[in-house]
């Protein structure tokens, strides 16, 4: 057996079927904190939800309730800027973005949304993007022809496409932490304040908090403190990430950062072995959940340690367990859940 290095991905000699190394590639390259790319695709989109091209039809929305509170000057961290008016031309290619937007800010307004929007794999907001209709990946060109009046963007976003928006002087807000709950709700804040629903986006983050709430305080009385390892394909999530922070949250151990592991550690099977978890947390959509179980269950690594012999290997679905936005609060509420056994 192997000895996982953390500096880079280890070599794939695992005994974990095809499928679940292919599922890792695939959240490494789309997920919000492996691995944050939830909407890089690495050629243009330029067709709509139903495959036809992207329309250009469209009437700027009556935005004239929130005119009173522009201009505005937003900060966060390295990004900052000025609004004369309210946006109405908004173009997001995050996740976090697309989520946020959708929830508090008028359909009419979000302009064309990332590519993953409209999958239900990794989306929450299925039918409001279907709604908008329009979807792009990182392609500054098509961007630019949109002629929007802000785009939202991460750290992630490919560099030549800010650097070309920025010498355009297209309106640009980059988010960069996504690693705490706080950092979330301030990520909500910021966003509200650049489309000037503020109020929208406290109601949002209260419903958030709300469910936190609920799920921090399902452990019962009594209960042993389960040592839980995160594990999609080779990798797992150690201290300094929102996954610490949730399995801290809730009464539980990570195993990595346990063991002195940061952020995204490859783990090998003698790891897996030695850490001896009484719990595997793990991702793959509803169809593939059960087959992704199985196949770690029959892992010898995974089946000699308490996890792999009480059976414990819990599935959370992509679109929850990648979440960087609002949809935490879910993301607790389905791993608390699953923890400690309540019905949901």
């Amino acid at each position: 057996m192997r000895t996982a290095e953390n500096s880079g991905p280890p070599v794939a000699d695992r005994r974990v079927s095809s499928k679940v190394v292919a599922l890792a590639i695939v959240l490494v390259a789309l997920a919000g904190f492996l691995y944050v790319s939830n909407e890089a695709v690495s050629k243009p989109a330029d067709d709509s939800a139903s495959g036809g091209a992207i329309s250009n039809n469209w009437n700027s929305p009556d935005v004239s309730k929130l005119a009173h509170l522009y201009p505005r000057a937003v900060e966060l961290g390295s990004s900052n800027l000025t609004l004369d008016k309210p946006p109405t031309k908004i173009v997001s290619q995050t996740m976090f973005s697309d989520h946020v937007l959708t929830a508090i800010c008028d359909l009419e307004r979000i302009y064309a949304l990332s590519k993953e929007a409209a999958s239900p794999q990794y989306s929450n907001c299925v039918d409001e993007a279907r709604k908008v209709g329009r979807f792009c990946a990182e392609n500054a060109e098509q961007i630019v022809s949109m002629e929007p009046d802000l785009v939202i963007v991460t750290h992630y976003t490919q560099p030549d496409m800010l650097r070309m928006l920025t010498s355009l002087d297209i309106p640009l807000f980059q988010f960069s932490q996504f690693d705490t709950v706080l950092e979330i709700q301030t990520n909500i804040r910021t966003l509200a304040k650049l489309v000037g629903e503020d109020a929208k986006a406290e109601m949002l983050i209260a419903e958030m908090q709300a469910k936190i709430d609920r799920a921090r305080l399902m452990k019962p009385v009594g209960a042993k403190t389960p040592r839980i390892l995160s594990l999609i394909g080779a990798f797992s999530v150690g201290s300094g990430t929102l996954f610490d922070e949730l399995i801290t949250t809730l009464g539980a151990v990570n195993v990595c950062a346990e063991q002195g592991l940061r952020e995204y550690p490859g783990i090998s099977d003698e790891q897996i072995v030695s850490f001896n978890p009484d719990i595997i947390l793990t991702s793959a959509s509803n169809e593939n959940s059960s087959d992704v179980r199985a196949e770690l269950l029959a892992n010898e690594a995974v089946l000699s340690t308490n996890a792999g012999r009480d059976g414990r290997v819990i599935v959370i679905a992509p679109n929850l367990y990648y979440s960087v936005s609002h949809w935490v609060g879910d993301l607790y509420l389905a791993v608390a859940r699953a923890i400690w056994n309540v019905p949901g």
